[in-house]
């Protein structure tokens, strides 16, 4: 099969981008845009064949789908540093993939199992089992798509990128007719199963596919350094999901339904430009990590990946714009989307640190970054319960990030410089490194 993908169109097409870093960011960067951006903006399509509680429930399982990739903790992240060192085992590769689907099981069992309450309290749809199955089946899916995801990872690593491109857009593009055929007959269940379906397709690429069982030797002290920095991981993906998923939980104990529900897709549309950019900057963990004794080479891939990254804010933030418009009318709170344009788009700029961070083996500036936006927006929420101030309520993740970025953004280069060994558990400190950097591998 990958042969006949290189041979073909879209092979041509990464061909001629493979020289330089803009090339690498968007040569493995596109593909995830096109299949995030279908995926990301498939549960607004709810919204027009569902009633206002439906739909309601509706965006809480897609945050609960989302927030089982994001709590992956560290599975995937560290699955790409270590293939992209040739230092990924089979044992580790194994623990990896359990940590990923940990995650997306906790979050999952953690929804379904406060359903029933928070049901009642909100008046929402689907009540007792049936909104407790609802989540069931959200979390299985949940399972699947981090597993693909793993996979999809390791490709990125070992340049495997036509058959990357392959598989994530037929998997996005699979999942979305799907879900489509399902709002057809009104049906909320279409959310899951077109998910779990899609997911079921695509896992057999994987399962044959040789480059999977490609994974080197590494040092005996490797799953240790696994679980060390699984820990830090867990911790940063519990608390991110305060900034991007779980804000809709808490907003919408403290606003009305009707405007849960605007909240909801002025921050999917706001968050567009951030959801390019996350499909851009996963690269750099293998860049970084290809090239972690080298500060010099690090500034430049770090200094240049802010400035790409900001161009493409720029003109992804106009398009979002253009998307809501089209969407979403004069109805669409627009004061509230600006708002949250701008604290994302920070919020973006500020994963090309964190995922090189990643990369060389610091994931406790992943902390750093989120420890006090979590803690600006949690302040901000109490004010919104004392004071019965809903506006407040949906201003308090954007005030958390605004806040606390630039300072984040100034922090970040110390980072980078090496300290004598690599972090991450897949080079031994007195291994002298010889690998070639991702970027120019055949």
């Amino acid at each position: 099969m990958q042969d006949r993908l290189r041979s073909g169109p879209i092979g041509r097409i990464f061909a001629s981008a493979r020289a330089g870093l803009g090339g690498r960011l968007l040569r493995t960067g596109l593909p995830t845009l096109v299949a995030s951006g279908l995926i990301y903006l498939q549960p607004i399509l709810g919204r027009s064949h569902l009633s206002v509680t439906e739909y309601s429930t509706w965006a809480l399982g897609a945050t609960v789908l989302s927030m089982g990739l994001i709590l992956d903790f560290g599975g995937t992240a560290y699955s790409v540093a270590a293939s992209a060192s040739g230092t990924l085992t089979r044992a580790a590769l194994t623990k990896a993939a359990s940590m990923s689907v940990a995650g997306s099981a906790f979050v999952g069992l953690l929804s379904a199992a406060i359903w029933p309450s928070y049901q009642a309290a909100h008046h929402l749809a689907l009540p007792g089992i049936s909104g407790v199955l609802f989540f069931l089946s959200v979390t299985l899916a949940a399972c699947l798509r981090s597993l693909t995801t793993i996979g999809m990872g390791i490709l990125m690593a070992q340049d495997r990128d036509s058959l990357r491109a392959a598989l994530l857009l037929g998997q996005a593009t699979l999942q979305s007719v799907l879900l489509y055929a399902g709002l057809q007959i009104g049906s909320i269940w279409a959310l899951p199963a077109s998910s779990i379906l899609a997911s079921i397709a695509t896992a057999p690429w994987f399962l044959r596919h040789r480059s999977l069982n490609k994974v080197g030797v590494a040092p005996s002290d490797s799953l240790n350094d696994l679980r060390s920095f699984a820990q830090i991981k867990i911790a940063f993906a519990l608390l991110s999901l305060v900034l991007t998923q779980a804000d809709r939980w808490v907003v919408g104990a403290l606003i009305t339904p009707t405007r849960l529900a605007a909240y909801d897709v002025t921050s999917r549309f706001a968050g567009i430009p951030r959801l390019v950019i996350a499909g851009i900057v996963g690269v750099l963990v293998a860049e970084a990590s290809s090239n972690w004794s080298d500060y010099s080479k690090l500034k430049h891939i770090y200094s240049r990946s802010i400035v790409f990254c900001s161009a493409i804010l720029i003109a992804a933030t106009g398009g979002a714009a253009t998307i809501a418009l089209i969407l979403g009318g004069t109805s669409l709170p627009w004061g509230l989307f600006w708002v949250m344009a701008a604290a994302f788009n920070l919020h973006a700029i500020c994963t090309v640190g964190l995922s090189m961070t990643t990369g060389i083996g610091r994931p406790i500036y992943d902390l750093v970054f989120v420890l006090p936006a979590v803690a600006i927006a949690g302040g901000t929420w109490v004010m919104a319960a004392t004071r019965s101030s809903q506006d407040l309520a949906e201003l308090a993740v954007p005030i958390g990030l605004i806040l606390w970025s630039p300072i984040f953004l100034a922090v970040v280069p110390a980072g980078l410089r090496p300290n004598g060994k690599h972090q991450a558990g897949v080079t031994s400190p007195d291994t002298p490194s010889n690998r070639t950097p991702a970027s120019n591998r055949g």
